[in-house]
């Protein structure tokens, strides 16, 4: 074991003292909220989440920017690669009842929906799901009816036809009666 001794008139050339402040010690660094880290994951690797004091005036302007507009189509794209049943269902009923879906995308994803998913019952869900959003397509409700056949139940083609905003005013006889003709003439 060795031991040093040190004795104060041996550090009495050497300065003690504290270090200096930083230079921009008395300004507030802010950290990003919870909320600017979820908006920063949903639109995308290019936004950076340094406080604006550490950025660079090259990353201030890009932040700046607005996010890129995101594709509802490659979403469904995507859920359509997913392996299980139970996450496409989940992800297109999620984009069903999304508000401000455009008309192509809607019909995309009532293709993708009766093409991709297994069940019948999951299948009725998501488009019973599209139908009430307020925002509903009447080229995606066209695009049902033709697809209706698609159903091997006369039961959920009924639920599916009175969902429709074409049918919400008809008499439940006059339904069945319309599902009736429906099933005879396909």
């Amino acid at each position: 074991m060795i031991a040093i001794a040190v004795s104060a008139a041996s550090l009495t050339g050497c300065a003690l003292s504290s270090p200096q402040p930083w230079p921009a010690q008395d300004e507030r660094i802010e950290l990003p909220s919870l909320r600017d880290i979820a908006a920063a994951r949903r639109s995308g690797p290019h936004t950076l989440l340094l406080p604006p004091a550490l950025r660079t005036p090259e990353q201030q302007a890009a932040a700046t920017q607005p996010p890129p507009k995101r594709s509802v189509i490659a979403e469904i794209e995507g859920a359509s690669r997913l392996a299980s049943a139970w996450d496409r269902r989940q992800v297109y009923r999620q984009l069903a009842a999304e508000r401000g879906v455009d008309d192509a995308s809607q019909c995309h994803l009532v293709n993708a929906a009766l093409d991709h998913l297994i069940s019948e019952t999951a299948k009725e869900e998501v488009l019973l799901v599209l139908m009430t959003n307020p925002d509903f397509s009447p080229v995606a409700e066209e695009l049902i009816l033709q697809r209706l056949t698609n159903f091997t139940s006369p039961a959920r083609r009924q639920r599916l036809l009175a969902a429709m905003p074409r049918f919400r005013g008809i008499d439940r006889s006059e339904l069945d009666l319309l599902g009736w003709l429906w099933d005879r003439l396909r």
